[in-house]
């Protein structure tokens, strides 16, 4: 296999990182001002980003008038609810209930990033940026998922980024310490080391500056 720098120089790729939210001063710190492209494709290149319309600005302004974007996004507020994997009867249902009000309460939040845009804030950003041809579809996509016991620990450890509070701490908002353990213990003993469907919401977005 070739490697890249066995490449004539024109064509050795130029690799930069780093989030797209910095991808403007990244370019320039590398001697690379005025640079465009012909197309930009990422797969959940947004899905870091605080400030999604923003960033759809940079991009649009590093693309040539004749280029088009591609992108990809996981729907994270659609994401499985933890608390519908658990087996009816699994908690008292008053119990049962609070832990369902307390994670639909996560994909509810007006202030996580995670959560707070759907296909519907795509459409906006991208028209409000001067993309005239445009093409957003939502799908769903199955898969599996092997629930581990690292990744039901995970859930339940808390976080110390305040803007993006782990998923135990949004349990903590609506019940006592006990309950919480409670709720832990259920899915140790019915979720450790199984694998179960896991399907996902997915955003396609086509887009270009110049009408189709």
């Amino acid at each position: 296999m070739t490697s890249p720098k066995q490449l004539p120089e024109i064509d050795q790729p130029t690799i930069l990182v780093g989030r797209i939210a910095h991808l403007p001063k990244i370019i320039a710190a590398h001697s690379q001002s005025g640079l465009s492209f012909d197309a930009i494709t990422g797969r959940n290149a947004l899905a870091q980003e605080t400030d999604r319309a923003d960033v759809i600005r940079d991009l649009a302004r590093l693309l040539r008038p004749t280029g088009y974007i591609s992108l990809v996004e996981t729907l994270s507020r659609a994401s499985p609810r933890l608390y519908a994997l658990l087996e009816p009867g699994s908690l008292p249902q008053a119990l049962a209930d609070r832990l369902a009000a307390a994670e639909e309460a996560i994909y509810q939040s007006t202030t996580d990033p995670r959560f707070n845009w759907d296909a519907s804030h795509l459409q906006q950003w991208f028209t409000q940026t001067g993309f005239t041809a445009l093409n957003i579809k939502q799908e769903q996509i199955s898969g599996e998922q092997l629930i581990t016991a690292a990744m039901i620990s995970r859930w339940f450890r808390e976080d110390s980024d305040i803007q993006r509070p782990s998923y135990v701490q949004w349990l903590h908002r609506v019940l006592s310490e006990t309950e919480v353990e409670q709720v832990h213990q259920a899915f140790i003993k019915q979720l450790s080391q199984k694998t179960i469907p896991w399907p996902t919401q997915v955003i396609w977005i086509n887009a270009s500056l110049l009408p189709g």
